[in-house]
């Protein structure tokens, strides 16, 4: 890979096979660029994630570099750092980001590239409107009956705005606090998660959904996301749904969002 030469380093690469004369080029602009990145002299070499503020890989700055690289400046939105707050898995942080962002297969964006007919183009759940992002989180009536079965459970009401980023926007800023907070901003990532799940579940399985029970799946997978949050809740799984309010109130160490 290379040697010191008294305090110099010199890279020296070595290769599969040779290289083809069109690949020369490329290889010296690798030198240019690599030129001034040694190995340390005394120690072990260590890797480091430069896109991360403490150089540890995390999703949220993965996701932010690859935005960069790829769009140009990420646009700074209101609800940018709502999402990546350790109250889900990753997988599902990372679903919640593509569908804020839109870059979810939604039909409205597949037939930029296949041909449809006019039935195929409509929502999953209810066929009726044109699947796009805000209709199948959203606005279609099923979807909607989930979100009206969740403010009941809160005793809240909401007005839900058009746009998917401005529901979460809106749905992050009610007046909660401590851990009730971290609940109701997890049931949102849970309750997208679930929509998302059950339409790809029609699309590539040929599921049939079962829309009874949504509601409690919603806050089981909040009390299931919730053994990672250090909180130290004094309930099972089942607690979840017979004793909502009860874990509503619990008092215990406050996670802060951040």
């Amino acid at each position: 890979m290379g040697m010191w030469d008294g305090e110099n380093w010199i890279w020296q690469l070595q290769w599969r096979r040779r290289m083809f004369q069109w690949e020369l080029p490329l290889l010296d602009s690798l030198l240019v660029l690599i030129e001034d990145f040694r190995p340390l002299k005394e120690g072990e070499d260590r890797h480091i994630w430069s896109f991360g503020k403490e150089g540890v890989f995390n999703l949220r700055s993965f996701m932010e570099a690859f935005y960069n690289l790829k769009y140009g400046e990420v646009e700074q939105k209101p609800w940018f750092r709502l999402v990546w707050q350790g109250l889900a898995p990753p997988r599902y942080e990372l679903i919640l980001w593509a569908i804020l962002w839109k870059r979810v297969n939604t039909k409205d964006r597949v037939m930029r590239w296949k041909p449809m007919v006019e039935d195929e183009m409509n929502c999953v759940f209810c066929g009726v409107e044109l699947e796009t992002v805000n209709h199948l989180v959203l606005h279609c009536k099923f979807s909607w009956r989930i979100w009206c079965e969740l403010c009941d459970l809160w005793g809240v009401a909401w007005v839900c705005p058009n746009e998917v980023d401005e529901a979460f926007l809106a749905w992050t800023g009610a007046h909660f606090v401590g851990f009730e907070r971290s609940l109701w901003h997890a049931c949102f990532m849970a309750v997208v998660a679930i929509i998302w799940e059950l339409r790809n579940g029609m699309v590539f399985e040929g599921k049939v959904p079962n829309w009874s029970g949504i509601r409690d799946k919603v806050i089981l997978l909040v009390g299931v996301w919730s053994k990672a949050w250090k909180e130290n809740l004094p309930y099972c799984l089942e607690d979840w749904v017979s004793n909502w309010n009860a874990i509503r109130a619990w008092k215990g160490k406050r996670m802060m969002i951040r």
